[in-house]
């Protein structure tokens, strides 16, 4: 007995690789060989042209860890037959599935991954996923679900969450302010570098939008903690519970319709690397406690109403691009060591100032300028002092000039006398 395991094994590690490392494209069939190992563990089918439905056998593989059927052509609903069992990870992304999400995945109590994002699911938000005690990440990115997100009925519910990925949908109502307190993993900051699987076969990966790039986390870390409920349509005002987030790496929040302030809690997230709250409708000042986020890599507030003076200090200074959007920001006044912003007059003078000097005159040519005329000027006047009675009373003085040449006249000595 020990013998058919351990050579069912070896066939399915087997299939593994083959199919891992070849693109194939066939169909999975019903009754195909792969249905028949009951003690497959790890099935990797990712990346081919595999197409048609799932097979409804590849449920009722009780022993099977990991499903990984991403990157396919697989289309018509997921299979209602998944009964629990060992299933720790099951990826579904990157495929045409439709119809509900199955509530059978509720019973399988030791998933850890769940990743079903870019298909065309249309259903409300899965809240029975809440009863799957070991979930780490939750990926329904890019599908057609809707619906507000209802409150919690668990006070354990997501409480190991470390990645939760909403966007793209239509979901709608306000931020999940209570469920936020439930997720105690957010909250927790992770000492090692551990993997959200220890299996020597397999690693999980995902697609996640990190700093505004779309990026591809070959192996989970478990310090890697993210918040996603962009491009949706939730209102309302941002929890301020989203501060107990503490260990949070990215959140984003983008294209909605949040209203109100940018809560100052937000400066709880010490470890935060990416922020985007743009595209809302956010109002108010920008907290100052913002600019103690010193590990931002990212920073995205523009498209707002937001109003007020744009902090100064941390890394609010590199994000020149970060607050475009908001006609109601002004910049702030400058510090000790800064230079004052001149007004508009000393801004029209040092503009032609500009203008003197690009045509190659300095203020010092100026000055040597003004020197030698003022030079020239005095020597001109001393001239003109010493210059000859005749000159002067020529120049300056017509008729004195004619008075005194005809006394001259008269007192000439070849002159007649009266």
């Amino acid at each position: 007995m020990k013998r058919i395991r351990n050579h069912q094994l070896l066939i399915s590690l087997l299939i593994f690789y083959i199919i891992h490392s070849y693109t194939v494209i066939f169909c999975i069939s019903a009754d195909s060989v792969i249905c028949k190992l009951k003690s497959l563990q790890y099935l990797d089918l990712s990346n081919n042209y595999f197409h048609g439905p799932i097979p409804l056998c590849l449920g009722n593989l009780s022993s099977l860890v990991m499903l990984n059927l991403q990157k396919n052509n697989f289309s018509g609903e997921i299979p209602q037959t998944f009964n629990g069992g060992s299933l720790r990870t099951l990826d579904l992304s990157y495929n045409k599935l439709q119809g509900r999400f199955p509530i059978s995945f509720s019973t399988c109590k030791d998933l850890e991954v769940l990743n079903v994002g870019h298909n065309s699911i249309a259903d409300v938000f899965p809240q029975w996923l809440e009863f799957l005690p070991k979930l780490i990440v939750l990926v329904l990115r890019n599908n057609k679900f809707y619906g507000p997100i209802p409150p919690s009925t668990n006070a354990s519910s997501f409480s190991e969450l470390h990645i939760i990925d909403l966007s793209q949908n239509n979901f709608t109502g306000t931020l999940p302010s209570k469920n936020f307190e439930n997720w105690h993993s957010m909250g927790k900051p992770e000492n090692n570098l551990s993997y959200s699987t220890g299996s020597p076969y397999y690693s999980d990966s995902m697609i996640i939008i990190n700093k505004g790039v779309e990026m591809e986390l070959k192996r989970i870390l478990i310090v890697f903690k993210a918040v996603d409920f962009s491009q949706n349509n939730f209102h309302g005002e941002i929890p301020m519970s989203i501060g107990r987030f503490r260990a949070l790496r990215v959140l984003n929040l983008s294209r909605n319709a949040l209203t109100g302030v940018i809560p100052p809690s937000l400066a709880d997230l010490r470890d935060l690397e990416s922020l985007d709250l743009s595209h809302n409708q956010l109002s108010g000042k920008i907290p100052n406690e913002l600019t103690r986020l010193t590990f931002l890599g990212a920073l995205d507030l523009s498209f707002n109403k937001l109003t007020g003076k744009i902090p100064k200090g941390g890394q609010f200074e590199t994000f020149p691009n970060a607050f475009i959007g908001n006609p109601g920001l002004v910049t702030s006044p400058p510090g000790k060591n800064e230079k004052p912003t001149p007004s508009s007059k000393s801004r029209l003078s040092s503009l032609k100032f500009r203008v003197f000097k690009a045509n190659g005159y300095g203020w010092e040519d100026v000055l040597v300028g003004y020197g030698c005329g003022l030079v020239l000027g005095l020597v001109g006047g001393c001239y003109l002092i010493w210059m000859k009675e005749e000159h002067i009373w020529t120049a300056f003085n017509i008729k004195g000039h004619a008075q005194r040449k005809s006394r001259k006249a008269k007192t000439h000595p070849y002159g007649k006398q009266k």
